[in-house]
């Protein structure tokens, strides 16, 4: 809105009568660059959108999200955020981030046809890997415990799994008909994948892609990454949310509106 002039006080010494004409005149201008930061603004909005819907296509692709999660991810391992500095969220994860233990997809390039082999992964570290997910988050955060409980009963378990499998599936889960069972076979595209690990310079520790499998496991079919699960990685920037997601499941995730634009592919 503009604002209406207070009136000119002669004993004021830096003050200036003004004729009207010239008032108006000014006022028009004021106008005009109104009406000009506005349509600026309009383009700036449209070019965004066309930007992000561009970026979410490109996310379809499984190595682009994971370079886009990797680099994510390698960012907040080097420098270590401490609680003064820009995180994207916090909870059960975020521990997990900070202190550097799993994070063993922090290398490039990655690629879901070279991690999907099931006569590769998992391997007797992602099994070990898997426990503590359960321990530590399954059996913590109430939404993952509901959905993925039964994938941590016995000494081999798939919470992991379990829980890209929910997401993946994210109508279903929040419409609470999601049934946790184990994905028979993952796609075992080619290449086929010789057993590798990845050496982290900062943590000096060797890791195995266990998250990357699960991962390959069930969100990506016929080549694209699912638009639920695409959704959940760029809004944490990383692949390491699953208790995020399962903490903000029906606060965030499940809203009609969210859901509407997963759903749909308007998600960005």
């Amino acid at each position: 809105r503009l604002q209406i002039m207070e009136p000119i006080h002669e004993d004021a010494p830096w003050t200036r009568r003004v004729a009207p004409g010239v008032i108006l005149t000014t006022l028009g201008i004021f106008c005009i660059s109104l009406g000009w930061s506005s349509t600026s603004s309009n383009i700036s909005a449209d070019r965004e959108k066309e930007l992000n819907g561009a970026l979410w296509e490109r996310l379809s692709e499984p190595s682009f999200l994971l370079e886009y999660a990797v680099k994510h991810d390698k960012l907040r391992s080097m420098a270590k955020l401490d609680s003064n500095s820009s995180i994207p969220f916090e909870g059960p994860g975020m521990e997990w981030l900070n202190n550097d233990t799993l994070l063993d997809d922090l290398f490039y390039p990655l690629n879901c046809d070279e991690f999907d082999d099931d006569t590769v992964y998992p391997t007797v570290n992602c099994t070990v890997g898997d426990k503590l997910m359960c321990t530590e988050h399954v059996e913590v955060v109430e939404a993952f415990n509901e959905s993925c409980h039964s994938a941590c009963v016995g000494d081999v378990t798939w919470g992991v799994p379990c829980g890209w499998e929910a997401m993946s599936e994210l109508t279903t889960t929040c419409n609470g008909n999601f049934s946790a069972v184990f994905p028979s076979e993952s796609k075992n595209n080619a290449p086929k994948s010789q057993y590798q690990k990845a050496y982290i310079e900062a943590t000096e520790t060797w890791y195995d892609p266990c998250n990357v499998h699960a991962f390959c496991y069930s969100c990506v079919e016929s080549g694209r990454v699912k638009d639920s699960c695409k959704a959940v990685v760029t809004k944490y920037k990383t692949l390491y949310a699953l208790s995020e997601f399962f903490t903000n499941l029906d606060s965030y995730w499940c809203d009609s509106s969210i859901l509407a634009e997963v759903e749909n592919g308007t998600y960005t």
